[in-house]
């Protein structure tokens, strides 16, 4: 004997009971929980990639790593809701509370309706939920999804048709156009800040700082990512007062030539002019061939590893990274970029060291003296 679901009544099917918008509420929620770990565990390397681009300050891949996160969730999100109603006719979470997708005669819905459905459904999340506010406030419960696909989620419980308070929905309707009236605010006063946001900058640049140190410290300074706009714009201007090729000062010159001007053609023929008389700096050699354990560097050397560095860095080559700023770490004031560049290389390579037994070979950087250095420094604040 079959004992039937005494709550159940198949007549909805036809006569289109609107499902109450608890019911719908609760049923997402049950779909989220569902749903949600699977999304976790496929986006889960893209993430990873996306903390790790955040972390390191490379943002040109944050963009196509947040776009394929949003790709995966969506595919994941429709292929959930369409195969569930296609094959199930309701999500795990509709089933549970007794609702089904029905079209226009009370059957399941064709699988272009469904697909349909499930992808202006996704349109309504990413839009921040707030769509799913009509619900409460239609007499007929449908969403503009169902009504797009020309589909409906209906209630087999047999209960009452439910209505919300008549003050209850004006409370509602009245918190969504102020909600609404809020947003666009919040996005006027953003566009207008961004606009503006240039005129304190050019008055403050018409303001003139009193360079009184030399040009080697604004350029040190300057590399090491303290202060970038102020030290930038003395180095400039000390350039600008000084630079000849018959002075004393012309290496230094070229050098910081080197460093601020974006033609890469200008930065080979200031390095040329560079090394003409300093062949045997750093910066006019192989730093690959380098041993950088035995290097007992001068202010110019400093300079010369601090362009090396700033070099390293967009490559994310964190070996060279990490030596540089392993002989680099006394000879510098320490602040919170250089830290977190040395951070994260230790971490990317200590990753490493412990995927092979070739690591110390691949490395090329004297792993073990230097993690040794690291972790005696890190446990000191610097």
């Amino acid at each position: 004997m079959v004992i039937h679901d005494l709550t159940e009544d198949t007549s909805a099917l036809t006569e289109k009971r609107p499902a109450p918008y608890l019911d719908r509420f609760f049923a997402n929620v049950i779909d989220f929980l569902i749903l949600g770990p699977v999304i976790s565990l496929f986006c889960g390397g893209v993430t990873n990639d996306l903390r790790w681009t955040m972390f390191t300050k490379t943002s040109d891949n944050v963009f196509s790593l947040v776009l394929q996160c949003l790709f995966i969730t969506f595919a994941l999100f429709v292929l959930y809701e369409s195969m569930f109603v296609f094959f199930n006719g309701a999500t795990p979470g509709h089933r549970f509370l007794y609702m089904r997708v029905v079209d226009n005669k009370g059957q399941r819905p064709g699988f272009l309706a469904i697909l349909f459905r499930s992808v202006f459904k996704f349109q309504a999340i990413l839009l921040g939920c707030v769509p799913f506010v009509e619900v409460v406030l239609r007499s007929d419960r449908s969403m503009f999804y169902d009504r797009l696909a020309q589909t409906y989620l209906v209630s087999l419980r047999q209960t009452k048709y439910d209505e919300i308070h008549p003050e209850f929905r004006k409370i509602i309707l009245r918190w969504t156009n102020t909600s609404i009236i809020l947003f666009f605010l919040a996005v006027g006063a953003i566009f207008y800040k961004t606009v503006t946001a240039s005129q304190p900058q050019n008055l403050a640049s018409t303001v003139k700082t009193k360079c009184t140190e030399s040009l080697a410290h604004y350029l040190k300074h300057y590399l090491s990512k303290s202060r970038e706009a102020e030290n930038l714009n003395c180095a400039k201007e000390l350039v600008e007062k000084s630079f000849d090729s018959g002075n004393s000062k012309a290496e230094i010159n070229y050098l910081t030539q080197l460093v601020i001007t974006p033609n890469e053609d200008l930065k080979e023929s200031y390095k040329a002019k560079y090394c003409a008389t300093r062949s045997e700096k750093i910066l006019c050699q192989d730093t690959a061939n380098l041993n950088f354990d035995k290097m007992k560097p001068d202010d110019e050397d400093v300079l010369n590893l601090l362009v090396a560095l700033n070099a390293a860095l967009p490559k994310n080559d964190h070996a060279q990274i990490f030596a540089l700023l392993d002989v680099l770490y006394t000879y510098l004031d320490w602040n919170k970029n250089l830290e977190l560049y040395y951070l994260t290389s230790y971490v990317f390579l200590n990753e490493q060291s412990s995927r092979g037994p070739a690591a110390e070979k691949d490395l090329k950087v004297g792993w073990d003296a230097r993690k040794a250095r690291f972790l005696k420094r890190m446990s000191v604040k610097p």
